[in-house]
């Protein structure tokens, strides 16, 4: 027994902390279900009365934490980027950057998530370049106040990037953003989808690893 507990601690100390970036962005992403969800019910036109004021304080609640959280991440040190070809890129914490400097510059709100492995060879730039090229679209058709989320999915042969906002794009629009991968990074043979689900609007490109 003695042994197996031993062990245990081993195991336990060996583990590697979490990451300041990786804390702050695990908290702001924890008011980004909040804040969708009082935009799909006060989108549905549904309440009144109580029920206003109580999504209200709800939403008040989650914007503190928000710009609280904002704040602390906008003194935390920069992450260095792999900027040379063929290096291994987090695009999960491409997003993280491309988030933090639309915060800083136009105060947006924007969460972020990662589900899998969203690592690839890919360079740097045109990631970086094509994130924030999908935040600033959805930015315009959605609007300046639109609160998003970028998510990273890790599939086995790619990775999905999404920014998904409340929202509906017209025609034009929707072409538009599927113009993206084209115009900034075509060498990466991602397919831009625009899809709607329920009051919202969800750009997502597919990146080969």
């Amino acid at each position: 027994m003695k042994v197996m507990e031993a062990s245990s601690r081993t195991d336990a100390d060996a583990a590697p902390a979490p990451s300041l970036g990786a804390l702050v962005h695990g908290v702001v992403n924890s008011t980004a279900s909040i804040a969708f969800s009082v935009g799909a019910l006060r989108a549905g036109g549904t309440l009144a009365g109580n029920d206003l004021e109580a999504l209200a304080r709800i939403e008040q609640a989650a914007a503190m934490v928000a710009d609280t959280v904002k704040r602390f991440a906008s003194a935390a040190p920069a992450r260095p980027s792999a900027a040379r070809a063929g290096a291994i890129v987090d695009l999960y914490e491409v997003c993280c950057e491309v988030a933090d400097e639309r915060r800083r510059e136009r105060g947006s709100t924007i969460y972020c998530r990662a589900f899998g492995d969203s690592r690839g060879p890919w360079r740097h730039a045109q990631v970086f370049e094509l994130t924030k090229l999908m935040v600033d679209s959805a930015l315009v058709y959605l609007g300046a106040d639109a609160h998003l989320t970028l998510s990273t999915t890790g599939f086995e042969r790619h990775v999905r990037l999404s920014v998904q906002g409340i929202g509906w794009l017209s025609s034009e629009a929707r072409k538009a953003c599927q113009q993206i991968p084209s115009g900034v990074a075509p060498s990466l043979n991602g397919l831009m989808t625009v899809t709607t689900s329920g009051p919202g609007t969800v750009l997502s490109i597919h990146l080969p690893r």
